[in-house]
């Protein structure tokens, strides 16, 4: 089963990379410059919920890992938008 997936050119990581459970639902997606991690990196539960966000320039995380919590997943009529 395909547990990772990524994007070179020429050789380079460069673009996405996608990591999964091995259920196949999606674990992880980061994106890479130059084999480097650079830009947002999005993590997931093994439910496919987003569980958190960071930021990456030049494979050095930017801030913190923001985690996501049920409060965010809800939209102006405080319907749930995930479970």
């Amino acid at each position: 089963m395909l547990k990772v997936s990524s994007d070179y050119v020429d050789g380079v990581k460069r673009g996405n990379e996608k990591s999964y459970y091995e259920n196949g639902v999606l674990k992880a997606e980061t994106i890479y410059e130059d084999n480097l991690k650079h830009g947002i990196c999005l993590t997931y539960h093994p439910n496919g919920n987003l569980e958190s966000i960071g930021n990456y320039v030049l494979n050095r995380l930017e801030g913190i890992i923001n985690p996501i919590t049920k409060m965010d997943c809800l939209n102006q009529n405080k319907q749930l938008l995930m479970e």
